[in-house]
């Protein structure tokens, strides 16, 4: 029986008893799914696979480390390729003809918001009236900034950031939620004079959804 063998038998025999996290057994997943998809399965579990990683680093020969390392990069780079001529390709084509696309609707309320918020931004910059009962231009481009700050937000709640409806909002619940996702740093709470400047964003947007021309 040879050396890679017996490595391969160590790592299977090994138990850790470690918990993964969500992201870690992500990558448990993954790894198990390149090693397969390369022809090359490694015996292992949920149980060794932090053993099995370390081992895998340090003992790895010449041929493992280049199907794992570069034939991976080269699958995901073909496949990349393929994903670009099967749907990004085809589906440019669709968006420009009909305004959307198949793709679009994987994520809806991101693709509306950013059409909504670079198109109101423009509007901002070409307008040439404004909407009869404001007093002047200056106060209609302030109403179409605040309507492009709220659809900029839109997208990043519930990734980025944690919404609180304004007539919800007290002190408690802020510092229960600011509790709650201490320990993500890229996530907050929104205030409440930035859950206040959300919605009203979106008062404005219904009430001059009928003015948004030029």
């Amino acid at each position: 029986m040879n050396k890679k063998t017996n490595w391969l038998e160590q790592i299977a025999n090994t138990k850790t008893y470690m918990p993964l996290n969500g992201l870690r057994y992500l990558d448990f997943i993954k790894f198990k799914e390149s090693h397969y998809k390369l022809s090359r399965p490694i015996p292992f579990s949920i149980d060794n696979f932090e053993t099995e990683m370390a081992k895998r680093r340090s003992n790895r020969d010449i041929e493992e480390w280049f199907q794992v390392e570069i034939g991976y990069r080269i699958e995901r780079t073909c496949e990349a390729i393929k994903f670009f001529f099967r749907i990004t390709l085809p589906e440019f084509f669709i968006r420009g003809k009909q305004g959307w696309s198949h793709s679009d609707t994987w994520g809806l309320d991101c693709y509306l918001s950013k059409v909504i918020q670079e198109s109101v931004l423009h509007l901002k910059t070409i307008t040439h009236g404004h909407p009869c009962g404001l007093k002047n231009m200056r106060q209609w481009k302030s109403i179409l900034k605040k309507i492009a700050y709220t659809f900029e937000v839109a997208p990043t709640i519930g990734h980025e950031v944690n919404y609180i409806p304004s007539k919800d909002w007290n002190q408690k619940e802020y510092n229960k939620r600011k509790n709650q996702w201490k320990n993500c740093k890229d996530f907050r709470i929104m205030t409440k004079t930035e859950s206040l400047k959300y919605e009203e964003g979106w008062r404005l947007f219904q009430e001059y959804f009928q003015n948004l021309w030029d």
